[in-house]
């Protein structure tokens, strides 16, 4: 399943283990540091950074006077 991945959050100052990959009926998930759910890019410390800045982005290039 390519579109399939999941993302363990935790709190910035906690150190995570090595990367891992996670299994249902011998099909394998990857870990990813940012997903996109429900239209919000969120990243493995539950931070919308990611997702402020593409939407600033976006607002740059379609509004470029501003």
């Amino acid at each position: 399943m390519d579109k399939s991945n999941f993302s363990l959050f935790h709190p910035t100052q906690r150190k995570t283990a090595a990367a891992m990959n996670f299994y249902v009926n011998q099909t394998s998930f990857n870990e990813k540091d940012n997903m996109k759910y429900l239209g919000i890019t969120l990243d493995k410390y539950f931070s919308w950074k990611k997702y402020i800045q593409s939407i600033s982005k976006e607002f740059k290039k379609k509004y470029q006077y501003f």
